[in-house]
């Protein structure tokens, strides 16, 4: 089957839900199957007079840059799927990915006349700002004008097959009178067998921590890797972190790596050098190619995210991290009313930061079995082509 994987962005190594579109198309082909990738505004490429598919990877790819204005890339992308003459578009969408505030009422028609004729899979790896009246009047606003433009462009495009990514999404989608199923995350890339020793070490001596292969059982590595939010709340976490560290009898290290800039970098960089009177040593370590991620995972005790146990199902990082054999921590609080749907999201390989984390499973993490999911099969199970 000829599948087109089509989204906003496919930068490698800075757009997550990009290199998940790399990831799954390059287990749809292992399966025997034709794929194109399709980026419909890529804030990092250079705008183009005639974009033609690329075989990037051996592999059809084409990106229409964000400069270029959105009619023009509804002729561009209509064009390049007629050539490629998918049997299905997959369609993996979030707002952000097409304007920085979310806002996309304005391109249902668009995205109708670039999919009209083919069987569509709408996966949605976000909904909007979900937001209540303890909220600021900013994110209400936000959260109301996109819920407006997301449900707005499902109706335009009525999916033949609609999908997201956890039980909460599942279930506001139903109360919005979607039919919608849950389709599990793989990873943006395979595990490596290697560690970052070769490479990180001298970077963390000339940042004055210590060398953590010289004892590796001392230390409790924990890290970040991608984004980290600006309005998010380290505090919790660190807290969590520092206990941990005292639980374990370890020394508690914190890094993060990959695309983190702007006010979450800010947010890493002012974590304070002590926390509850335990040393936290930390160090952002900045982008690595894809080898290099995988052997910064490999070399963790612990998977960090900004995510609660609720939403932490939406992010490839966290599922990336599971793949590489870590236990990954969620590191923001859950609101008294998605403690149902932590319930239904619970896994003995996502830790809540309320609760300890047993020292069976700080010895067990490392040692953990890596090995990437066979997730290609599942995907093609849910398109339902003649």
């Amino acid at each position: 089957m000829r599948i087109a994987l089509v989204t906003s962005g496919l930068g490698r190594g800075t757009d997550g839900v990009g290199d998940y579109c790399r990831r799954v198309a390059c287990e749809l082909r292992q399966l025997g199957h034709e794929v194109g990738l399709l980026a419909l505004n890529d804030r990092r490429c250079v705008p183009q007079e005639n974009v033609s598919w690329s075989n990037a990877d051996e592999m059809p790819e084409a990106r229409l840059s964000a400069d270029v204005a959105w009619s023009k890339r509804v002729q561009q992308a209509t064009r390049l799927l007629a050539e490629l003459d998918p049997a299905w578009i997959s369609l993996h969408f979030v707002c952000y990915g097409f304007h920085a505030r979310g806002f996309v009422s304005t391109l249902g028609h668009g995205l109708k006349r670039i999919v009209a004729g083919r069987r569509l899979h709408l996966m949605l790896h976000e909904l909007w700002v979900m937001w209540n009246m303890k909220c600021k009047w900013r994110d209400r606003i936000m959260g109301i004008e996109q819920r407006r433009g997301v449900l707005k462009i499902l109706r335009c495009l009525e999916p033949d097959l609609i999908d997201t990514t956890n039980p909460y999404y599942q279930t506001v989608m139903q109360k919005e009178g979607f039919e919608c199923g849950i389709q599990v995350l793989c990873g943006s890339f395979p595990p490596e067998k290697s560690d970052s020793r070769e490479w990180l070490a001298e970077k963390m001596l000339e940042a004055g921590l210590p060398d953590i292969w010289m004892n590796r059982g001392r230390f409790l590595v924990a890290g970040f890797f991608g984004t980290i939010f600006g309005h998010w709340d380290p505090e919790p976490l660190l807290k969590w972190l520092a206990d941990a560290g005292v639980a374990s009898g370890k020394e508690p290290i914190l890094l993060s790596a990959g695309s983190c800039s702007g006010a979450g970098a800010q947010r890493f960089d002012c974590i304070p050098s002590h926390v509850g009177g335990v040393r936290l040593p930390k160090l952002r370590i900045g982008l690595l190619d894809q080898k290099q991620a995988s052997e910064y995972l490999n070399t963790l005790d612990l998977g960090l995210t900004c995510y609660s146990p609720v939403f932490i199902w939406k992010s490839s990082v966290a599922a990336t991290m599971l793949e590489h054999g870590l236990t990954v921590v969620a590191g923001a609080a859950i609101e008294d009313h998605l403690e149902e749907f932590a319930e239904r999201s619970r896994s003995n390989k996502i830790v809540d930061i309320r609760h300890e984390l047993p020292l069976s499973q700080m010895e067990s993490t490392r040692r953990a079995e890596r090995k990437a999911l066979i997730y290609g099969e599942d995907f093609v199970a849910r398109l339902k082509y003649e």
